[in-house]
């Protein structure tokens, strides 16, 4: 919460999950996803551009990852959740869900049904999963945490 109104910073209101970069990742990552659309015969010799900055795959890769995969992603309509955590944000935009779908596809998905997870992201990934089973845990009724126990 903001210090001066009592009111949730912006960021708590729109992000459950906070991306926090590895820089050396990041670019340990960008440069693997060259070769890897090189040797399928897609290569990207330029970083494509969106809303005037490059385009962050990073953001998408781990915010699909992190949410479960791209058909978790598109079932719970998360393309905004994800578009909020990239260096490209900014609210006015209105295809930011169409336009992530459509890099996702020509770039990453391939990437990422072809190579295993980063382990720095995997690490992510099962931060976000162990705060959710703790989150489900919270919410179960007195009772039937008991009968966990006893079993």
């Amino acid at each position: 919460a903001s210090e001066d109104d009592g009111k949730p910073d912006k960021e708590e209101v729109h992000n459950e999950f906070v991306l926090q970069r590895d820089l050396a990742d990041e670019a340990d990552f960008i440069k693997d996803l060259r070769e890897y659309l090189k040797a399928t015969g897609k290569p990207m010799d330029e970083i494509p551009t969106f809303r005037g900055k490059p385009f962050d795959f990073y953001a998408v890769y781990v915010g699909v990852l992190v949410r479960g995969g791209v058909n978790a992603v598109v079932e719970a309509k998360l393309w905004p959740d994800i578009w909020k955590t990239m260096r490209n944000f900014y609210p006015e935009a209105t295809d930011h869900s169409f336009q992530l779908r459509r890099y996702f596809k020509q770039y990453l998905e391939g990437y990422i049904s072809g190579r295993p997870v980063r382990p720095v992201v995997q690490k992510l990934v099962e931060s976000e999963q162990a705060k959710e089973r703790g989150e489900e845990e919270a919410k179960e009724s007195p009772s039937r945490k008991r009968k966990k126990l006893e079993a």
